[in-house]
């Protein structure tokens, strides 16, 4: 959705009374207010993606969703409040049902534009951010690696990721469909023959990367660093900027959660949502759940990546950090080298 002059004004000058909610947390109003601070200074994009925007009439809540910042958890929520699951079954929801553009779970693009925007003007408003270093990181765990449970993104992103870098890898030879999938044609290569035993292994390894696309992090990292950065709303929504995925300097959030404190701030949210509800129907996020945040972890993971590498990440997710407020970048990682 495109806002007009006036529809960008009567979003900015939002200011929905909730005084429940910012006894629950304090912390928000001074979140919030840096965050427009920080806003003013930016160039206003006028579009909202509708299409991202997890609606519940009953208890008069939106969620824009930011994958790879706690989205399942808090679509299992709202799957919760719109009275699709018990207490006892949420941790099963099978997660197709959570899938935006499903049709299964509400999202505000379904309705006329006219109940879209009467629900974002009203409704309690949230979402949810998290550092770009770690979010990036969680992206590549979650779609190339072996923790993933569908090999789809492998299978496309991966493969085409792995065939640009080939050159990289290849040592001079030149891969195609015949040699990744049978590696005795591969061996028929004169100048497969040439390399020492060493590289005839890590041409044999690559074959593999381009024919199943389980990518590294540094490959994954090259390929996003290479994108334009004034085309990111084209990326994937799982390594997609965030603030082109929920524009928090178009739209006033009522509540901004830090993923780095997920349930302690999801569950003060959660209590004021369902203040009104009979005890025993409520639900919070399980407090040990609390994500873990292992810094050395995520400067291991960038080790060894190259300067030119660091330095795009860097552009692509500058309006992140600017906006969000980290003050973590990927340049800080230089130093690991």
């Amino acid at each position: 959705m495109k806002l007009t002059e006036e529809g960008i004004d009567m979003f900015a000058n939002r200011r929905p009374d909730r005084p429940e909610l910012w006894k629950e947390s304090s912390q928000q109003l001074v979140r919030r207010k840096e965050l427009r601070e920080r806003c003013s200074a930016e160039e206003l994009n006028p579009l909202l993606d509708l299409s991202r925007m997890v609606y519940d009439d009953k208890h008069k809540v939106v969620m824009c969703v930011v994958p790879k910042a706690a989205c399942t958890t808090m679509k299992r929520a709202m799957w919760f409040l719109q009275g699709n699951v018990d207490k006892a079954n949420i941790n099963q929801v099978n997660t197709k049902l959570l899938v935006l553009g499903s049709g299964k779970i509400k999202t505000l693009n379904l309705l006329p534009k006219t109940e879209a925007l009467k629900r974002l003007l009203n409704y309690t408003t949230f979402v949810v951010m998290r550092d770009p270093t770690a979010r990036i990181v969680s992206a590549h765990s979650s779609k190339f690696t072996n923790r993933t449970s569908s090999p789809s993104y492998k299978l496309f992103y991966g493969r085409q990721i792995a065939m640009r870098q080939a050159v990289l890898y290849s040592k001079g030879v030149k891969l195609n469909y015949r040699n990744i999938v049978a590696t005795s044609n591969l061996k028929m290569d004169p100048d497969f023959q040439r390399l020492s035993t060493d590289k005839q292994q890590e041409v044999i390894d690559y074959a593999k990367i381009m024919r199943f696309g389980n990518i590294s992090f540094h490959q994954f990292g090259r390929s996003v660093s290479q994108q334009n950065p004034s085309h990111t709303k084209s990326f994937d929504v799982h390594w997609r900027p965030q603030v082109d995925l929920c524009n928090p300097c178009l739209f006033n959030y009522d509540y901004v959660i830090k993923f780095e404190n997920l349930a302690t701030e999801a569950n003060g949210l959660l209590r004021y949502l369902q203040r009104n509800d009979p005890e025993e129907k409520k639900y919070f996020v399980d407090e040990t759940h609390n994500p873990l945040i292992d810094d050395e972890k995520t400067r291991k993971v960038f080790d060894g990546i190259g300067n030119d590498v660091l330095d795009g990440l860097e552009r692509i997710y500058a309006h992140d950090f600017r906006v969000l407020g980290y003050k973590t970048s990927f340049n800080s990682f230089k130093n690991t080298k």
